[in-house]
């Protein structure tokens, strides 16, 4: 976690958005596999934001996959059922390309 952390702060300071999309979205998978999904929640959702401003649609449907997942074993059907959808409509335009 500790690496995770100098590599967000590294690259949110030279503008890397890849990596700092990376960073933050296995920083929320490590949260979620200790069974923290609120705190994987926080941290997906700062990767979602730097995917919309600055990266394409592969790692949108990686958030929108990922986030779909904690409100799912939180049972927040409804709102795991808001983003499955577009997941799914990302991952078949992004085949046909």
């Amino acid at each position: 976690m500790e690496l995770l952390m100098k590599l967000r702060t590294l690259s949110k300071k030279n503008l890397l958005y890849r990596q700092q999309f990376l960073a933050l979205n296995t920083i929320g998978a490590n949260n979620y596999s200790m069974l923290d999904y609120w705190e994987a929640l926080d941290y997906y959702l700062k990767a979602y934001s730097i995917a919309l401003k600055h990266l394409d649609e592969n790692e949108e449907m990686t958030f929108l996959n990922n986030i779909a997942i904690p409100y799912s074993k939180e049972s927040d059907l409804l709102k795991a059922e808001k983003y499955f959808p577009k997941h799914i409509y990302l991952q078949k335009n992004i085949k046909k390309m």
